[in-house]
């Protein structure tokens, strides 16, 4: 029954020779991933299927939890507790098998949408029920349209997997009932509203810098927000010329720049570039910020979260009006 004792190869995982299925299956590498293999006996299928998890060591304890469980379903599938599997269950468990995959913003995605829109534990058989349930909370949403669309997403991921292991029959949430994707709006400033952001920054660094201390914690206090504010300077003076996104210039690094041009990683992982020759001003940036920086990184920031605070808030103070100009 199973395997034969002479294929326990060195480059597979296999259970322990103490437990009773560890000739019934082993786990292997292919394209630095962990896939399963299961036979039970001489007369079932042979099973193969992609874990989804990288071919490491400290991925083993999962996989060989996987492995035993799938082992066991083959054996015994009418005791599979498939019935009583809920909601809350699968979230958790997908959560606990991918979280040394998923970076920490994707795992914070995946934990809002289930906060939002997971809220009532369901049987996993209730694939009607569940649907409406979370169309429902889509529904009274007061999210953004794209911030739910980004929800949805999440949450078919999980069904795909629920369904990927036969927990679930079908996903209950359809690519036809995914919110649509409302493109944002592109603000153009006029040249002059464009040189009055980088002058606004540069003022207020100076000012933070001949703002007397009042002691020794708010010395330091000014001299940091007098650089961001010099940062931003340089941030909204460097777009008006090149005309990047925020995140896109943000992830820019002196690697990224020579003697003729900037090259920018967009959205698509597509590279652009732009030429440094046919604007001077451009280069005399550069070359100031050079000056400063000491990092890899032309700017200081690597989320576009505070800088695009400040910014909002200089357009605020400037007042000057965004509204109903697109590009």
């Amino acid at each position: 029954m199973g395997l034969k004792q002479s294929r326990r190869r060195k480059d597979r995982w296999f259970l322990p020779l103490s437990n009773p299925y560890t000739m019934m299956g082993y786990c292997y590498e292919r394209h630095n991933l962990a896939y399963i293999f299961v036979r039970v006996d001489s007369k079932s299928p042979r099973i193969r299927r992609c874990l989804n998890l990288q071919w490491r060591k400290q991925s083993k304890p999962i996989a060989m939890d996987l492995l035993n469980r799938h082992i066991i379903a083959e054996l015994t599938p009418e005791k599979t507790e498939a019935d009583e599997r809920n909601l809350q269950w699968l979230m958790i468990e997908y959560l606990r098998i991918h979280s040394d995959k998923l970076s920490k913003p994707r795992k914070s995605l995946f934990k809002k949408a289930i906060d939002h829109f997971v809220k009532d534990n369901m049987l996993l058989s209730e694939v009607t029920e569940i649907r409406d349930q979370i169309i429902g909370y889509m529904k009274k949403s007061k999210l953004h349209n794209n911030t739910i669309r980004n929800h949805y997403k999440a949450l078919r991921q999980i069904f795909d997997y629920a369904v990927s292991w036969g927990y679930m029959q079908i996903n209950p949430l359809p690519k036809s009932l995914m919110p649509k994707e409302i493109v944002k709006e592109v603000v153009v400033l006029k040249d002059g509203e464009n040189k009055r952001l980088p002058e606004y920054f540069r003022s207020e660094a100076k000012r933070l810098l001949k703002t007397e201390p009042k002691d020794q914690r708010h010395a330091r206090s000014l001299k940091l927000n007098a650089e961001a504010m010099d940062g931003m300077a340089d941030l909204t003076e460097f777009i008006n010329y090149v005309g990047s996104r925020i995140t896109e210039t943000l992830k820019l690094t002196w690697n990224d720049v020579d003697d003729k041009k900037i090259t920018i990683l967009g959205k698509g992982n597509k590279k652009r570039e732009f030429p440094i020759s046919p604007f001077p001003q451009l280069a005399s940036l550069l070359k100031r910020m050079k000056a400063k920086r000491t990092g890899d990184s032309l700017f200081r920031w690597k989320s576009s979260q505070n800088p695009t605070v400040k910014l909002n808030e200089a357009i605020k103070i400037l007042n000057i009006d965004v509204s109903g100009k697109r590009g």
